[in-house]
């Protein structure tokens, strides 16, 4: 067994040099008798770490930092030495993240493994609020500067909930990653993303749990717009992404489906669903295209926070979109989702979210998987095949949350409310916020 060293510093890693005359130290005791004339009074940061080097500045793993309001005596310092090497050792991690959303909602299931293990993990990301379960368990987020307009628009309006702590100069870094042949070879984009950051795919779990003022504020907004004024008036609700395109991603026009088949398929289902269509628009930056969508309520310009986007969607019947954030954060939160695929990838990109909701992948009748950004993707959809499936799809997902929040007159409206919404329809929604497992199922078209 290696030597243990003691070395005293401070808690970013930096160890004061402790020798005797210019002589090494051999044993635990010659340390502590070197040590203990430095500063008999004060205490600070001890670095318990295994050395391959009789020097103890030359440490090779740090595996605990106690911190001590004066200086220990022998015995003391004995006891944690032999505590120490009993103890599985688990580094503190380093997580360089990934940018987007959705890419930020997988990484949840990855977080939550080194958790698990008992790792603290240092992630950098532009988003504090997606990982709010998981810092009280051991988790900095800690800020990643970004271009993007959204990760730093999101990332200024969290500024005061980042982490201020560093990464400890003893901290494992790993980069998460994947590369398309990847989610080739690995059949999903969180597939890829576990072999890349070494965690067992089979285990992962991105769920997302709402905390109740998150849901409130939802609930406010539904309320505001007068949807379900009334319970025989009311539908199901429905979360809508438009299709754009923008400057800083030069992917969007090979990803996104046909248009004239994403409207075809919309107006198919449209009439059952109260639907919010939610985008974040900017002049000359991001834009819409294709058809031009019959909504009830239109929220292009960023109005909602990744916090009531989340609960909304919690509580929708339906998601309808094309690829992005907003088929990872419905399957985070089981959520049916309809996502329809152009070109660049196809329906198993998001398929083992189908864990956690019900998930319907609609591909074209050639689905490529080129994930090229200037690549002519043939889009042609089958519609004779799609959209009685969509039917089916839309019609279970009525059957489990068959209204949205209504009033009675005679109810506190904000109480009315939120007791209409958690009805026994909504116990799989409920069950899922607790780590519950859920039915799911997959249906991708081809």
């Amino acid at each position: 067994m290696p030597p243990i060293t003691i070395l005293r510093g401070d808690r970013q890693g930096t160890a004061t040099r402790a020798t005797n005359g210019g002589g090494q130290i051999q044993t635990l005791e010659e340390q502590v008798e070197v040590m203990c004339p430095f500063d008999l009074a004060e205490g600070g940061y001890f670095y318990f770490g295994e050395s391959k080097e009789r020097s103890p500045s030359r440490v090779q793993d740090i595996r605990r930092i106690v911190k001590f309001e004066r200086m220990p005596n022998l015995r003391t310092l004995k006891q944690i030495r032999v505590a120490t090497l009993s103890a599985p050792y688990n580094p503190p991690l380093h997580v360089r993240g990934m940018h987007g959303l959705g890419d930020n909602l997988h990484q949840r299931a990855l977080v939550r493994q080194w958790l698990n293990a008992g790792n603290t993990v240092y992630l950098e990301s532009s988003w504090v609020s997606v990982y709010h379960d998981l810092i009280p368990r051991g988790l900095h987020v800690i800020y990643k500067s970004s271009i993007l307009r959204t990760q730093a628009k999101n990332a200024l309006r969290e500024q005061q909930l980042f982490s201020t702590e560093t990464p400890p100069r003893q901290s494992r870094v790993k980069q998460i990653w994947y590369r398309a042949n990847d989610i080739r070879l690995k059949g999903s984009v969180l597939a890829a993303m576990c072999q890349s950051a070494g965690c067992d795919i089979a285990q992962a779990d991105f769920r997302l749990p709402i905390k109740e003022e998150w849901l409130q504020e939802a609930l406010r907004l539904m309320h505001s717009w007068g949807a379900g004024a009334s319970k025989s008036k009311s539908k199901p609700l429905m979360i809508f992404r438009p299709l754009v395109d923008r400057t800083e991603w030069s992917g969007c026009a090979a990803r996104n489906p046909d248009h004239k088949a994403y409207a075809h398929l919309y107006n198919e289902i449209r009439e059952k669903f109260f639907v919010v269509s939610v985008a974040d628009l900017v002049p000359g930056k991001e834009w819409l295209v294709g058809y031009n969508a019959d909504v009830d309520v239109t929220l292009h310009q960023g109005e909602l926070t990744f916090e009531v986007l989340a609960a909304l969607t919690s509580i929708a019947a339906l998601t309808f979109c094309s690829p992005g954030f907003a088929v990872v954060l419905s399957q985070a939160v089981n959520t049916p989702v309809c996502c329809v695929f152009g070109g660049y990838e196809s329906s198993p990109s998001f398929s083992y979210g189908a864990k956690f909701a019900p998930y319907l992948g609609i591909d074209p009748i050639s689905p490529c998987n080129c994930f090229l950004h200037r690549h002519n993707c043939a889009k042609e959809i089958d519609l004779n095949l799609a959209m009685p499936r969509l039917k089916e799809f839309a019609e279970d997902a009525i059957s489990n949350r068959p209204y949205i929040a209504y009033t009675d007159a005679d109810t506190d409206a904000d109480a009315g409310v939120h007791r209409s919404f958690l009805g026994s329809k909504d116990k799989a929604a409920a069950a899922t916020s607790q780590g519950v497992d859920t039915a799911t199922s997959v249906t991708a078209l081809a």
